[in-house]
């Protein structure tokens, strides 16, 4: 008998032991809880985003995934602030924390200043508690409200409360996120999952907003299996570099690098121009200054960087990371924060041209001035970024639809209309052909003196706005 009591007290020892090491490790019933903290977006319309997050992340897993839903309807980043520790008392096993706030600070006007100061309280709280918290970009609106009867806007895009408030709410989540080296886990920079692009570019619906919204604001539940996709990717695939630790850029991600000869990559991140060897060490980071980079940089034949910002300032940074004399050449009357940039394109005199947002299209000597007769000015937003072919003529398309073909003196050769807005950059064949995408849902192959090619254009089914590469056979690729 007292042998019995004897084993049985060693065997409640032992498990007392080993449930205190299973706890210890994160793993006292076999899973894991995540909080999704915001708005009505994360509510849902139905059961919203996190339980179809709860379910992937257990399908790509041996544990089993709680995302608990404390998404409210109204809620502000100020109101998010004021409920976040209740959110935490309710979920003391959580680890991680969701955090989309901002559409709602947009229809009241919230300023950046404000934005910024609830959305560091409440990563300040999460942080204190203990838990990991994970800022998201806040999606597009369709509309200045969505309730039955609400016009949808003609162009998203230029919507004052698109371009002026939650673009800049989105700035402030990159910053957000490098300033407080948001990580997830040890040595993994963390990228937004970044709502607001998917959704910019998702097909249109006869309603006048994309197919996978429910309304001007609110995704359907195929939207919501789309932003369950994006947070998988930013908390499984999107967060770690293979590189050193030394490469994690503290911010999203957005724009593809420039390769100079000797192998150096060049990227813009946020307010930064970073310059990363090839074994993944970084060589420098210059400060572009308030506001972001826009758009990938371009490498001139004498290694000078040259990148656009959010105001229409163009930027060019020297091989050894410093500012070129006579620049950033700030374009005349733009006197707003948000005149986003292309990408620039590079002709063989080394003639920087550059779109921009307000539909003006620049042609910047290497001292940094503008050429005479530029800039040329489109009908609409130029978001396309030019392509030069190799008798000079620059090709870019515009927000008035039409795909433009121009001489280097600015004067127009030609201009070809489709029947959506523009915003693939063209990619030019060995015969000078031009491949370019339009929101109408085709891509079209125009002929270098403006002329249709046969059989052309393409149809795909929705909109195009990536940009087509060309394969060594001529075939066309295009997502």
């Amino acid at each position: 008998m007292a042998k019995n009591k004897l084993l049985v007290r060693r065997l409640v020892v032992l498990t007392l032991a080993a449930l205190m090491l299973w706890s210890l490790l994160g793993c006292s019933n076999g899973s894991r809880h995540y909080v999704a903290f915001g708005d009505s977006i994360t509510k849902g319309r139905g059961e919203g985003y996190p339980q179809k997050l709860a379910e992937l992340l257990s399908e790509s897993s041996d544990y089993t995934y709680i995302v608990a839903n404390e998404g409210r309807i109204g809620r502000t980043s100020s109101g998010g602030a004021d409920y976040i520790q209740t959110a935490i008392d309710n979920n003391p096993d959580a680890t991680h924390f969701l955090i989309l706030l901002g559409t709602n600070d947009s229809t009241d006007d919230i300023t950046n200043a404000t934005f910024r100061q609830n959305m560091q309280g409440i990563i300040d709280a999460v942080k204190e508690a203990g838990k990991i918290p994970i800022l998201a970009k806040v999606p597009i609106k369709y509309s200045e409200c969505f309730t039955e009867g609400c016009e949808p806007f003609n162009d998203p895009y230029s919507a004052e409360v698109n371009s002026y408030r939650i673009r800049s709410y989105n700035r402030v989540i990159d910053q957000l996120v490098r300033m407080n080296q948001l990580e997830v886990a040890q040595g993994c920079a963390l990228s937004p999952p970044d709502f607001y692009r998917y959704f910019e570019i998702a097909a249109i619906g006869e309603n006048g907003w994309p197919l996978e919204f429910n309304d001007p604001w609110h995704p359907n539940e195929q939207g919501y299996q789309a932003m369950a996709d994006l947070w998988l990717h930013a908390l499984r695939e999107g967060v770690c570099l293979e590189w050193p630790r030394s490469s994690n850029l503290g911010g999203g991600v957005y724009y593809s690098p420039a390769i100079s000869t000797d192998g150096t990559i060049y990227l813009g991140v946020s307010q930064y121009l970073h310059a990363i060897n090839p074994d993944g060490t970084r060589e420098w980071s210059t400060e572009i200054g308030t506001p972001s980079v826009t758009g990938s940089p371009a490498i001139g034949a004498d290694g000078t960087i040259y990148i656009g910002s959010a105001n229409g300032d163009v930027h060019a940074i020297s091989p050894k990371g410093e500012k070129e004399q006579n620049w950033p050449f700030k374009p005349p009357g733009y006197d707003g924060y948000y005149a986003g940039t292309t990408s620039p394109a590079i002709g063989i005199d080394g003639t920087i041209y550059i779109g921009t947002s307000k539909g003006d299209l620049h042609a910047i000597s290497r001292d940094g001035n503008e050429k005479t007769n530029w800039p040329f000015h489109a009908g609409s937003a130029i978001v396309s970024s030019p392509a030069i072919d190799q008798n000079g003529t620059i090709y870019f398309g515009s927000d008035d639809g039409k795909i433009y073909a121009l001489n280097p003196d600015c004067s127009e050769r030609w201009s070809y209309e489709t029947e959506g807005l523009v915003r693939s950059s063209p990619a030019i064949d060995k015969y000078g052909t031009i491949y370019i995408g339009s929101d109408d849902g085709k891509v079209y192959a125009i002929n270098s003196d403006g002329t249709i090619k046969e059989n052309w254009p393409f149809t795909i089914g929705r909109r195009v706005r990536s940009s087509p590469a060309i394969g060594a056979d001529g075939t066309i690729y295009v997502g």
